[in-house]
């Protein structure tokens, strides 16, 4: 299984604070590697847009499987901030 990751470098709302990192199921715009991008987000009934957040797409790992994931993703998180978000 295959798991995209973004840096939060700058939240603007709850939730999302400096220092998380969003976890991905499928590519997303946000995961371009050293990319960074600002998240945004419409209100459908005010059409008002407000910013979410400012990320910093750290890529992607694999692991074999449920089990696997929830035992290396602390460290890979830790690699991944170290190679993109550090460097």
């Amino acid at each position: 299984m295959r798991k995209w990751f973004a840096y939060i470098e700058r939240g603007f709302r709850k939730g999302y604070k400096k220092g998380n990192v969003i976890i991905y199921n499928r590519p997303s715009t946000y995961s371009g590697k050293g990319e960074k991008r600002l998240m945004e987000l419409l209100n459908i009934k005010t059409g008002k847009i407000s910013k979410v957040a400012v990320v910093i797409g750290m890529g992607y790992a694999d692991f074999k499987d449920k089990k696997d994931y929830e035992k290396r993703i602390h460290d890979i998180i830790k690699k991944k901030i170290k190679e993109v978000i550090e460097k």
